[in-house]
């Protein structure tokens, strides 16, 4: 279980160099990754309990990846918002092309 939690951090943060690199294919493909990997955890407990130590460093992971999580969520949203705005435009420009086709005729 411990290595699946050190594999998540490890592509967290290959996932934040990719989203400061601005790799936003590299960075849907880390992110497909990690939800395989967050689903094979409950089957890699195979019932024992984690030590001291191990509890502490699953904490540290944790709280890496989630740190890594808030930093790419900063650098995505604003790249998010100027496709939806981007798409938006399109969308109207669409819209207003359906609602007054050009005339070819001269």
């Amino acid at each position: 279980m411990m290595q699946i939690y050190e594999t998540l951090k490890d592509t967290s943060c290959r996932m934040l160099a990719a989203a400061r690199n601005s790799e936003w294919d590299l960075l849907v493909r880390l992110e497909l990754d990690c939800r395989k990997l967050i689903d094979e955890l409950p089957d890699a407990g195979d019932g024992r309990q984690l030590d001291e130590a191990q509890l502490g460093r699953r904490r540290e992971i944790i709280r890496r990846i989630l740190a890594d999580d808030a930093a790419i969520r900063d650098l995505v949203e604003p790249w998010m918002a100027r496709t939806r705005q981007f798409l938006t435009s399109l969308a109207l420009e669409r819209k207003l092309g359906q609602s007054y086709p050009q005339d070819c005729a001269p």
